[in-house]
């Protein structure tokens, strides 16, 4: 407004130049006496305006919910992937070669330790053990004999040492055939179920090639890799939640058994351990496990809906309820936040104890706004 009546100055001055200098000053005056009203009446109907505004604004009431903070406790979660394995599952080989004899269960067949499992051939451990036992036999003969004489002091030490040499040596022989002819018999060294049989009666086995598998399920482990920026909010002993998207209807709370001691330096992450019971062998060995680690705690703290919470270019803020004047208006207040889990999130900074926070309703509301407290 005001530049065009700047511009109308001007083009009138522009038109007289071909008056007399006395005109000119006469028509300058006059147009600015009109300046004068004109901005005026600007101001007064931009005041009028502003009024208008302000009135419609505070006279307009929105029915909204609020909730008045107090302190409350905030935990937060982080989620990551695990595996189950089972405390007792290994892959059994014998402890000598042998041909497989005898193999005296089947797949899936629930066993007792100490159970025989499987037996090799031992025809030549047992011929060897006949042997030994004969020359057993005549070795205690002539220590027997060896050891009277020396009684008696007849014969030379060097014979009673020979023949008591002999007889130990007999007996050691014997004794690790039959430790061989027992390792030769391969027994369940837990109780547990018969997951997988390898091996075939005919065959030959050998140590380091696994012919069973077992398993037992009563007691069960969850590993889970965790990245390396939590390692100093996670120790042994914290609580963790496990889930299983296989098994939705389980959910265990354990604590952390075991914190790895290495970070993997590809994936930049750490091990935790968790162990936990089977008592009805639901879980199952490689199982995929979800695990919630509690990563903060606070005992006392400001938390409000996550949705509550808006964003300009200042900054987070919400919508506070204050009672001026016997109405309940709405203030904007800018906030600090911190964490947030799942739809709350924690206030560090803003407000206090004893706030109203406008929680329904605050998507219609706007500073100044007078509201309506349901």
């Amino acid at each position: 407004m005001k530049k065009s009546l700047f511009l109308l100055l001007v083009i009138a001055i522009a038109g007289c130049n071909t008056d007399n200098p006395e005109a000119i000053k006469n028509k300058l005056i006059k147009l600015k006496e009109k300046q004068m009203v004109i901005n005026s009446e600007v101001a007064r109907l931009e005041h009028e305006l502003e009024k208008d505004s302000t009135q419609v604004n505070t006279e307009k009431t929105i029915s909204v919910k609020i909730n008045e903070l107090t302190f409350e406790e905030f935990n937060h979660y982080i989620l990551i992937n695990g595996n189950v394995d089972a405390e007792k599952h290994v892959f059994i080989s014998p402890e000598l070669n042998g041909q497989i004899e005898k193999i005296y269960i089947s797949e899936g067949e629930e066993v007792k330790k100490g159970t025989l499992l499987v037996s090799l051939n031992t025809k030549v451990i047992e011929s060897n053990i006949a042997d030994v036992k004969t020359g057993l036999e005549l070795a205690r003969k002539v220590f027997n004999k060896q050891n009277e004489l020396w009684k008696q002091n007849i014969g030379s030490e060097i014979q009673y040492l020979n023949a008591k040499n002999a007889k130990e040596s007999a007996e050691n022989r014997l004794k690790t055939l039959k430790t061989q002819l027992e390792m030769a018999r391969i027994r369940a060294p837990f109780s547990g179920y018969i997951e997988k049989i390898s091996g075939k009666e005919g065959e030959m086995a050998s140590p380091g090639k696994a012919i069973l598998e077992i398993v037992n399920l009563s007691e069960m482990k969850i590993y889970a890799d965790v990245s390396e920026k939590y390692l100093a909010n996670i120790k042994e002993g914290d609580t963790t939640i496990a889930r299983f998207p296989s098994l939705p209807g389980i959910e265990i709370e354990v604590p952390v058994y075991r914190t790895g001691n290495v970070i993997d330096r590809n994936s930049r992450t750490f091990t935790i351990e968790l162990k936990i019971d089977n008592p009805d062998n639901q879980l199952k060995p490689n199982l995929m496990a979800t695990v919630m680690l509690n990563d903060f705690s606070k005992d006392s703290a400001l938390v409000v809906p996550s949705g509550i919470v808006k964003k300009d270019i200042q900054g987070s803020y919400l919508y506070v309820a204050d009672d001026t004047g016997g109405n309940t208006i709405a203030h904007k207040v800018y906030i600090q936040t911190g964490l947030n889990y799942k739809d709350k999130i924690m206030i560090i900074n803003g407000v206090k104890e004893g706030d109203k926070v406008v929680i329904a309703g605050y998507s219609e509301v706007s500073d100044g706004v007078k509201i309506n407290v349901k």
